[in-house]
């Protein structure tokens, strides 16, 4: 029998990767845990395993006494001797005990020990082994779906790909061979498993380091990514060698190197763009294909903006802002679009404005008792043409432009109190425009016999009220009438977009805690929308 134990062992050491010390030890803790069931608790045990022989062997520990008086934790020096020669007054000496007489239940809870301890170690050894995978992409096969996440195969264990993870616009059955990223491995009552991502940065960016040789040889670096996952998506390259084209050697010939990413990622599409350490630069390769006229930097806010002609305006925003949104996500600058036309408009009003400052400013004066022609005409001269530009100037600044200590105190005292105004009066605007009630839609006026019936020109896209390209895009936070908190709620639970939610069941909105009117009306809102705007 003993030597079967070290041949089971062996063999379990050999199939399950688990190190003999750990098995050996398993042995060693369940017998003793048994002995101390067995055995008065005042008792101290120890268990030993001889490799070699298979025995296991039970020890009493006692100590050695010139004069016993427990003969139960004590031991005579004389007795001592006969176990150990070397044993001295005060040591522990191992006194033999009988391990046969734990018994047959004893035994089996010894057995129970030992498997647990066995799954925990081949637990422990599977987690060793996959920890390494960690932010790397899988090829794996689906198995099933459970509630709405998808369970793979992933050879050993298993791999979780949950709900939010997941693409909404991907589909997934029984047998389909997908690509993950590893977010993580994880330990659970069930064992080891991976957790995995279809919409991490990361799956794009390792997707490429599988087709393009040069990413993968260190001769191509990705700067960064930004996804829209099932969308768009923007990768930014740079090659350390001038002699290699790094947008080419990704896009590949004919476009066969991207077309596979593309083709994995179901449709995205995916938009290579050549990193720069000029910012200009980078932002500019970054809103291609839109031609950019001019740039505005804001170093100390990290903020540009972005002049473009008036025909490439819609092109670089993108479709419902999507291109300058992952291009600010991808160069890591917030941006601001703006059409020449708009430009030239920003430039007149701010003239216009300035100029009606500086009117208001010399009709204050000339009706100010004590202010002459020529003291306004010396503050015009030294730049102080407006109420801001005197505050900010202060008093030494009005007696620099020639004024005397009285005129510049009298001056500045007007000025500070029409700057309050003017800014308390830019501070309320935006609160009467959040309260101000949505325009009544007006009525359609009676055409005029001299009137055309049809648009003299047609509408952009972008401004034709009601076309929609794709209601599958409609993010959840546009359906009215939804709490902020329940929003949360059903973004943590996976439903990104109206069309999910109209997709999902009661009974799948119940398993997330609404209630069951609750669940109702949102549904039924959900539906509604979509079917308006498939209408429109």
């Amino acid at each position: 029998m003993s030597v079967e134990l070290v041949q089971i062992i062996d063999s379990i050491s050999h199939e399950k990767g688990i190190d003999r010390k750990i098995l050996i030890e398993a042995i060693e803790a369940a017998l003793l845990s048994a002995a101390r069931k067995r055995f008065p608790a005042e008792l101290e045990l120890s268990v030993i395993f001889n490799e070699s022989t298979g025995e296991t062997e039970l020890f009493l520990m006692k100590e050695v006494v010139s004069k016993v008086t427990n003969p139960a934790l004590e031991i005579s020096l004389q007795e001592a001797k006969k176990i150990d020669p070397n044993a001295a007054k005060g040591m522990k000496a191992k006194v033999p005990g009988q391990a046969e007489s734990l018994g047959r239940i004893a035994a089996l809870n010894a057995k129970q020990f030992i498997l647990q301890r066995v799954r925990e170690a081949e637990s422990e050894t599977l987690y060793n082994n996959f920890k390494d995978r960690i932010n790397e992409v899988v090829s794996t096969v689906v198995l099933r779906q459970e509630r709405r996440d998808i369970i793979v195969d992933l050879g050993k264990i298993e791999g979780i790909l949950p709900r939010r993870e997941q693409v909404p616009s991907e589909k997934f059955k029984r047998n389909d061979r997908m690509r993950a990223y590893v977010l993580d491995i994880k330990k659970g009552s069930k064992g080891v498993y991976a957790l995995l991502s279809r919409t991490h940065p990361g799956l794009l960016s390792r997707l490429f380091e599988v087709e393009v040789p040069e990413i993968y040889e260190g001769i191509i670096e990705v700067k960064g990514v930004a996804r829209e996952p099932g969308g768009r998506s923007k990768i930014a390259v740079f090659s350390k060698e001038k002699d290699v084209d790094p947008v080419g050697a990704c896009v590949g010939m004919r476009g066969v190197r991207v077309q596979s990413i593309v083709n994995e990622l179901q449709g995205e599409k995916i938009d290579i763009v050549e990193w720069s350490e000029d910012p200009t630069v980078f932002v500019t390769h970054a809103l291609s294909p839109a031609k950019i006229s001019r740039v505005h930097l804001n170093p100390p806010e990290r903020s540009m903006e972005i002049i473009v002609p008036d025909d490439q305006l819609s092109l670089a925003i993108g479709k419902r802002g999507q291109n300058v949104r992952l291009a600010s996500s991808l160069t890591k600058w917030r941006i601001d679009i703006k059409g020449e036309k708009e430009l030239r408009q920003e430039i007149e009003e701010k003239e216009s404005r300035a100029q009606r400052d500086k009117e208001n400013f010399i009709a204050l004066l000339q009706i100010t008792e004590g202010i002459q022609e020529a003291d306004i005409h010396a503050l015009l001269t030294g730049g102080l043409n407006n109420f801001q530009k005197v505050v900010e100037k202060g008093k030494e600044g009005l007696s620099a432009a020639g004024l005397s200590e009285e005129k510049a105190v009298l001056v500045l005292q007007l000025s500070e109190v029409r700057h309050k105004e003017d800014l308390e009066k830019k501070e309320e605007a935006p609160a009467k425009a959040r309260k101000t009630p949505e325009k009544e839609e007006k009525k359609p006026e009676a055409p005029s016999s001299e009137a055309p019936l049809v648009p003299s020109e047609p509408l952009e896209k972008e401004e034709a009220v009601g076309i929609i390209e794709n209601i599958e895009e409609f993010p959840l936070g546009e359906l009215p009438g939804i709490p902020a908190a329940l929003l949360e709620r059903l973004k943590a639970a996976g439903y990104q977009t109206i069309a999910e939610l109209s997709g999902a069941e009661i009974d799948e909105l119940l398993e997330e805690g609404l209630g069951q009117q609750e669940a109702e009306e949102i549904h039924r809102k959900a539906i509604e929308f979509i079917e308006l705007h498939e209408k429109v």
